[in-house]
């Protein structure tokens, strides 16, 4: 188990040295505020640092164990992983607002058990705030589905 604690936590710091990178050239100070890169910059700085203590933890306990303690570990990574997997194959032709809305309805309902009427007012609820918070405050655009370019739905 150690093994796969390595590999994660060196896989996590390499993607936030990349990160930090990319950032960094666009991390100052201007005189309204932080730069564009100074959040992404921290972020990653913490994301690297969080790394390189599950590094030194791991190096440090004794060996042994497994990776997953039952099939229910196992299952259950895959309970998140496969819709989400699935989300992200689907986002190009459903864009953001729909992939979201359909990835909370569907695990409101599958793992959170919820009714159906509760379930559906999140799939369409999160996708109308999410729409108003970036396309109309923050003036973000966001991936669209195919279904906005043939006028058919808003986002």
């Amino acid at each position: 188990m150690r093994l796969a604690e390595r590999i994660t936590a060196a896989a996590i710091m390499l993607i936030a040295a990349v990160a930090m990178a990319d950032s960094f050239r666009r991390s100052g100070w201007t005189a309204s505020g932080p730069d564009a890169g100074f959040y992404p910059f921290w972020s990653a700085a913490a994301m690297g640092a969080a790394g390189a203590i599950v590094l030194v933890r791991s190096a440090a306990a004794p060996a042994g164990g497994r990776v997953f303690s039952s099939r229910e570990g196992v299952r259950a990574i895959l309970q998140l992983l496969v819709p989400l997997l699935v989300g992200v194959v689907l986002l190009s032709w459903l864009g953001f607002y729909l992939v979201s809305g359909l990835y909370m309805g569907f695990f409101a309902r599958w793992l959170g058990r919820y009714h159906w009427i509760g379930a559906l007012a999140l799939a369409v609820v999160v996708p109308i705030a999410l729409y108003l918070t970036f396309e109309r405050g923050f003036k973000v655009p966001l991936p669209k589905s195919l279904l906005y370019t043939e006028g058919i739905v808003p986002f």
